[in-house]
């Protein structure tokens, strides 16, 4: 055994770059760490993506089994009051969770919505922010739904605006035009119950405005199931046009009655109740859903 230059017998002197190679190693061994506990905290904390997917998920899962206490705490304040003011003519509502939980004014979205993956909600999602946009396109009808982030919550902004009629699909089934026109029917159902809670909350002379409204969620309504393509999508909705139009011909005679004497509004509505019962009857009987045309809307 030779002595070292130090004169220390028995040592050996480490190897040129020995103590370079050690340095390197726990170097690299800190990187890996480091790159550990990244993965872990982004595996644990929820993108906002993730977190806007989950509060969807959540919400329509709640429509779904009718438990209005966690769809509400998933609702913006401006959507509670839409969900109020749509049950309350329906139903006597005068909560958000009873509106949810007694209406059907959400089923055929609902229906439509709650069956998506939870894997690939993200696949319909854009987030900008503290908004974010779900959108789903489905055979005639496209639905789309605004969500905005409150307190770091995610919340649906809104009930009404979701639904855009796609008449491009002219290889639509007749099953799937039915529950086209059933998304569409229902959509209009909120707008008429908004503006007759308008209406009942007003004088009994409310604006033209108001009045206008009332006429024209039965007229759009007409519009779109006109769009229809011919072949199975046109002829499935066909049965709806005449009783529609019946009803838009009632509402403007009670329209026209809100200045009129307390006895000549209530014989006006009383036409249009008899016509809101004959579109359900003849939604029902070409196979539509009570949710949606087969509903029948309340009345002033």
């Amino acid at each position: 055994m030779e002595a070292d230059p130090d004169g220390v017998i028995g040592v050996d002197r480490p190897a040129p770059g020995a103590k370079k190679h050690g340095r390197r190693a726990v170097v690299i061994a800190g990187v890996v760490a480091l790159l550990g506990i990244a993965m872990l905290v982004e595996y644990l904390i929820e993108t906002p993506t993730e977190a806007a997917s989950g509060a969807f998920t959540d919400f329509h899962a709640a429509l779904a089994d009718r438990d209005g206490g966690r769809a509400c705490a998933l609702m913006s304040t401006e959507a509670q009051q839409q969900a109020i003011a749509i049950g309350a003519l329906a139903t006597g509502a005068t909560d958000c969770p009873t509106a949810i939980e007694a209406s059907p004014i959400t089923d055929e979205q609902t229906n439509s919505l709650r069956d998506i993956d939870p894997e690939k909600v993200g696949d319909h999602l854009k987030v900008n922010g503290d908004e974010a946009t779900f959108r789903v396109d489905l055979p005639l009808v496209n639905i789309e739904e605004q969500w905005i982030k409150r307190s770091g919550d995610w919340k649906i902004a809104s009930l009404t605006g979701q639904v855009e009629l796609d008449a491009g699909d002219a290889d639509a089934t007749t099953e799937e035009s039915i529950r086209a026109a059933d998304v569409l029917c229902a959509d209009s159902f909120q707008d008429q119950q908004l503006v007759l809670e308008e209406i009942a909350s007003s004088p009994r002379t409310p604006a033209q405005a108001l009045q206008d409204d009332f006429v024209r969620t039965s007229t759009d309504l007409i519009a779109d199931l006109r769009k229809f393509p011919v072949g199975d999508p046109g002829a499935a909705v066909r049965p709806l046009l005449a009783p529609l139009q019946a009803e838009a011909d009632a509402k403007r005679r009670v329209t026209a009655t809100f200045t009129a004497d307390a006895e000549a509004f209530d014989r006006a509505s009383a036409v249009l109740v008899a016509a809101n019962r004959a579109t359900a009857d003849a939604a029902a009987a070409a196979g539509f859903s009570a949710a949606g045309c087969a509903a029948s809307p309340s009345t002033p």
